[in-house]
């Protein structure tokens, strides 16, 4: 097949108007998937920011070129380039010292608010511990550059799962989401608000190409975290200026808004916006700019799940619809969402 043009990949990420044929739409999957330059454009032309992710890819599948074999980054051997975003590169490393392969996130540049993002995330990630949040182990810092140290995840984010599946089906969507949940809920325990969950920040571990509910499911990137109070010691001086922050289509009204409060119900309206684009295969605020989102979101109403008449049941359909109340006092938390979800796992 040879390489896509601007209107095929243009048709491809938008899954709202469903343009190309299922068998043309997996053929360009394909290609993507093996072709770099197709890759890149792809990220160019996509509304979001990093449309693959900074993670490994699928066991078994071929390593993007880049990986310097045999490259230092402090004690750590760089053993191949995973991936790659706009703020970092992510590479396996083995570490002598363990004698374990490890995902090795390096920051481009050190200057700028990037650097404090990293070191926040590092920070928070640290402080959490739980099965569904993938943890930093180290800071390493190397000839003036930075990265983190995290475990390899084999598998795929769950952007890049819906892309290949735009519509789940319930059970599989249940255990992505109550595992979320309870991701999100013993963050919120601890006193972290995530306040940038989104597909790209979820990681499916395991095979791509089993069923959904044998995935496990990981949060990743506290980068935007935003402790609540002073328990973990985290400055929150880069959110607490009004700056809008966060994915747009992801995002609360209250952030959109650049509200300087932004708690737990931010996370809720978020794993409200996944579950509504797990189930019925498009988000619930679409929009090619954020200003066209921006308005949507706060003129607009979000057409309820229940509206799309999907054949789901009541209680989860109750239960996104809550999740996506422009008041953020009235949606559910996140522990109830998740036995919600659990019922249907």
């Amino acid at each position: 097949m040879h390489c896509l043009d601007e209107t095929t990949v243009v048709d491809l990420l938008d899954r709202t108007e469903q343009r190309l044929a299922p068998e043309a739409r997996a053929a360009a999957v394909r290609h993507i998937e093996a072709c770099e330059a197709c890759r890149e454009l792809v990220v160019a032309l996509s509304t979001d920011e990093a449309f693959f992710p900074t993670f490994p890819l699928s066991e078994g599948s071929e390593a993007p070129p880049g990986a310097a074999d045999g490259e230092r980054f402090g004690r750590f051997v760089i053993t191949r380039t995973v991936g790659e975003g706009g703020v970092g590169v992510v590479h396996a490393a083995f570490d002598p010292v363990s004698r374990a392969t490890c995902a090795l996130k390096v920051l481009k540049d050190l200057e700028g608010p990037h650097a404090a993002r990293f070191r926040r995330e590092a920070k928070v990630a640290g402080a959490l511990v739980h099965l569904g949040i993938v943890p930093v182990l180290e800071v390493v810092e190397h000839e003036g550059r930075v990265g983190l140290v995290s475990p390899l995840l084999e598998g795929e984010s769950l952007d890049r799962r819906l892309f290949r599946e735009p519509i789940f089906p319930l059970a599989g969507a249940a255990h992505v989401l109550a595992s979320l949940a309870h991701a999100l809920a013993f963050a919120h325990e601890t006193g972290v608000v995530h306040r940038d969950v989104k597909p790209q920040n979820v990681f499916l571990v395991g095979n791509p190409r089993d069923p959904l509910d044998a995935q496990e499911v990981k949060l990743l990137d506290f980068g935007l975290a935003k402790a609540l109070g002073a328990g973990l010691g985290v400055s929150t001086r880069l959110t607490d200026t009004g700056v809008v922050l966060g994915t747009p289509h992801y995002m609360s009204p209250e952030q959109i808004v650049g509200e300087t409060e932004v708690g737990t119900p931010s996370d809720a309206w978020a794993l409200g916006v996944v579950a509504y684009e797990c189930l019925a295969g498009v988000r619930p605020v679409e929009g090619k700019s954020f200003g066209q989102i921006f308005k949507r979101l706060t003129q607009e109403t979000v057409l309820p799940l229940r509206e799309r008449n999907l054949g789901l049941p009541g209680e989860v359909v109750d239960l996104v619809d809550a999740l996506l109340r422009h008041a953020p006092g009235d949606r559910p938390t996140l522990a109830e969402a998740a036995r919600v979800l659990e019922a249907y796992a």
